[in-house]
């Protein structure tokens, strides 16, 4: 058989740990995509650091029968609220710009504990309609979004200072 150029494969994962593409930016193979450069100009101004192993708290099975029985009810409720949609899409917004605010002001640049922690809720906001799951941020960080957005935001159990 032959793939087509481009195509990227991945192995499978070591039995509870995370697999390569959720080490890489919280990503999964839904359609994201992936750019690899060859380059080695470019390559020489990267400083790149190690894939490190992560624990999955996933089991690795999907569940075929959604946790909430109420899903399809609370799904359609999401879709036809213009306002909380509207709310929504404020809230992904400003979790990426008070990520980006961090980052930018940090030599960690993207590993700032607080930038991460901002763009891990970005990644949940966005995925909100699709798996309805809460969007969660440590309590420190939390102030910072806008006061009318609050309601949206869980304080994470990992709530650091």
């Amino acid at each position: 058989s032959k793939l087509d150029f481009g195509v990227i494969i991945f192995s499978n994962p070591r039995p509870g740990k995370k697999s390569i593409p959720e080490r890489i930016a919280n990503g999964d193979l839904d359609g994201d995509l992936y750019l690899v450069c060859w380059d080695k100009e470019i390559l020489a101004l990267l400083k790149a650091s190690p894939l490190v192993d992560e624990i999955s708290y996933d089991n690795g099975t999907l569940s075929t029968v959604p946790s909430n029985p109420n899903w399809f009810h609370d799904a359609q409720d999401i879709l036809i609220d213009a306002g909380f949609s509207n709310e929504m899409d404020r809230l992904t917004g400003k979790l990426y710009k008070l990520g980006e605010k961090i980052a930018d002001g940090s030599e960690s640049l993207l590993k700032h504990p607080d930038a991460n922690s901002y763009y891990e809720a970005y990644n949940q906001a966005l995925e909100f309609k699709k798996h309805g799951r809460p969007i969660t941020l440590p309590g420190h960080l939390i102030d910072k979004i806008p006061a009318n957005l609050r309601h949206l935001v869980v304080e994470s159990s990992d709530s650091y200072c």
